[in-house]
């Protein structure tokens, strides 16, 4: 960003009566002038609301006030902003333009473009003799009739709108200028959105990545005129799009008077549908990779001239980026993938999608879930479209993707998204397969019997039963007892309940955990050892096996010790 000087040129009448005249100047305190400078070129700053005189980075003044106080090589910063110019900017209303030349008129690098809104019947216009004007980074906007005429310099990055008609030159006026990256779109009757006449002849005006538009039909969208003095003119258009909405002429040339006068237009890789050559003399060129389809805009009746994914100007430029810049009118990228846009728009691929995979370490043959997650920053854009491709050659489509390796080691997805334009956005996956784990069964108990070995000198109560899987194993052994039923509970049978009715009654004699085995499993039963038996009876033992994948269904045997 260049930096602004602080004052404004003392030779332009700014003195210290005229500061101190500031209503409530309670910014700064000057006490003289600015020292007159040698022909040194100042930066002048402009803003929407302007209190100040002094045209200053701190103190910015108005459009035509800094205009007026500009020498030759001076730079005048416009800052963001709606502006609001009810007279027309041109040597006829600004004294000091006549021979005004080098002045660049710029929106500050970084800001929201500035808007300059212009009253109808107004112009903004520096003639034949005030050269070398540049204007870029602006919105230059008019409801009625109004024109831009630059006639020697050159414009980038603007978006001009009004309604110009026979009474005015053509909206966009810039007969021996370049233009770059611009959309101009007039309004009004008998016309064009860009072009020039009776300018004079010998001039020559180049073109480069532009939107031409027109709404009615006696308009056209680009128009060279030469009038009647044995000269020539010529227009060199590069990646334009030239377009009559209203199905009048899209680019016409035009002469008038001596057979030696031409207007020509060549058109490279452009794309324009109804030129016209009108008089001996003219003519529209193909100079190579034009098109005619028309372009497909997002919505051209609100002012939106971006081209929709299915537009055949996308990618169908020349790129030479000498000549086109390195950003289009929105300030993005100008090229894409080695390709460039027909207009003041590139089109910008889908944002670069995320993958994510789960499981995060899958095994072999088990199934991962690929997920892409993207945006598409074109308006209008349609639904955009998911390709996976895996290493193993297999192939898949859609937002949400499942897919199985088949070997362990490192394999890759690639995903790739597109929106129906020539501009696709891809991203890799990578995943680490791991071998297979070994299948692990839910426990299950079969085959329970009960074993004793009643002898002088050993006894042992044991159970022996069979896993289908390693588990852990809990028994719980039961003792059955006789009750008897008094006052509505089962109660040990005593003396004194010897006569009531019988009830079945338990009681919990042992538990116990083992680790049981995959096959066949023989466990000794809590207290029955040589030095403790359980008392003589009746018993239930109850076995249930558990391992990571949860318990099985518990399994029981009853047996009696003597």
């Amino acid at each position: 960003m260049r930096v602004g000087a602080i004052w404004g040129p003392a030779r332009r009448g700014l003195c210290a009566a005229a500061l101190a005249a500031l209503a409530g100047s309670v910014l700064v305190s000057v006490a003289a002038a600015p020292p007159a400078r040698a022909n040194i070129p100042f930066t002048l700053w402009v803003t929407a609301d302007p209190t100040s005189p002094v045209c200053s980075q701190l103190l910015p003044c108005s459009l035509p006030l800094a205009i007026s106080e500009a020498a030759s090589g001076d730079t005048i910063m416009v800052e963001s902003g709606n502006y609001t110019e009810s007279t027309s900017i041109d040597p006829a209303t600004i004294s000091n333009m006549s021979g005004l030349t080098d002045v660049t008129i710029e929106g500050v690098p970084g800001e929201a473009t500035p808007v300059l809104n212009f009253a109808g019947g107004t112009v903004f216009q520096a003639g034949p003799a005030d050269g070398n004007w540049t204007l870029s980074d602006l919105d230059i906007m008019s409801t009625g009739s109004f024109a831009l005429a630059i006639q020697h310099g050159s414009i980038s990055g603007l978006f001009v709108s009004g309604a110009t008609d026979s009474g005015l030159i053509d909206l966009c006026a810039t007969p021996d200028t370049t233009v770059i990256d611009t959309v101009c779109v007039d309004t009004g009757n008998d016309s064009s959105a860009w072009g020039y006449r009776a300018a004079g002849g010998g001039l020559s005006a180049t073109l480069y990545n532009d939107t031409f538009y027109a709404t009615q039909p006696d308009s056209y969208a680009m128009w060279l005129e030469q009038t009647a003095d044995g000269t020539g003119d010529t227009v060199n258009a590069t990646n334009v799009i030239a377009l009559n909405g209203a199905a009048g002429d899209d680019v016409v040339a035009q002469t008038f008077g001596a057979p030696s006068d031409t207007a020509t237009i060549t058109m490279n890789y452009s794309d324009y549908e109804a030129p016209a050559d009108i008089n001996p003399g003219s003519q529209v060129v193909n100079g190579g990779g034009s098109i005619g389809a028309g372009p497909a805009f997002a919505n051209a009746a609100a002012g939106d001239f971006h081209e929709l994914a299915n537009s055949f100007t996308i990618g169908a430029g020349l790129l030479n980026l000498a000549n086109d810049g390195s950003v289009d009118l929105d300030g993005l990228p100008r090229s894409t993938s080695g390709k460039i846009d027909i207009g003041a728009y590139q089109y910008q691929p889908p944002a670069t999608p995320t993958v994510t995979t789960s499981p995060a370490s899958p095994t072999v043959a088990q199934s991962i879930t690929f997920t892409a997650a993207e945006s598409d920053p074109n308006p209008g854009a349609g639904a955009l479209t998911y390709n996976w491709k895996f290493d193993d050659g297999a192939t898949a489509t859609g937002a949400v993707v499942t897919h199985a390796f088949a070997t362990t080691g490192g394999h890759t997805a690639t995903l790739t998204v597109g929106d129906g334009s020539p501009y696709n956005a891809s991203a890799t996956a990578q995943v680490t397969v791991d071998p297979p784990q070994p299948s692990v069964l839910n426990p299950a108990i079969a085959l329970v019997k009960h074993r004793k070995s009643h002898k002088p000198t050993t006894y042992s109560e044991s159970l022996t039963f069979s896993l289908n899987t390693a588990a852990t194993v809990d028994l719980t052994l039961v003792r059955d007892l006789k009750g008897k039923r008094a006052s509505g509970h089962c109660e040990a049978s005593l003396a004194r309940t010897a006569k009531l009715a019988p009830c079945p009654k338990t009681k919990t004699f042992a538990s116990a955990s083992f680790s049981g085995a995959s096959g066949a499993d023989t466990v000794p039963i809590p207290g029955s050892t040589i030095s403790r038996r359980p008392p003589a009876g009746s018993y239930t033992v109850e076995l249930t096996a558990t391992n990571s994948t949860g318990s099985s269904t518990p399994v029981s045997a009853t047996f009696r010790v003597p």
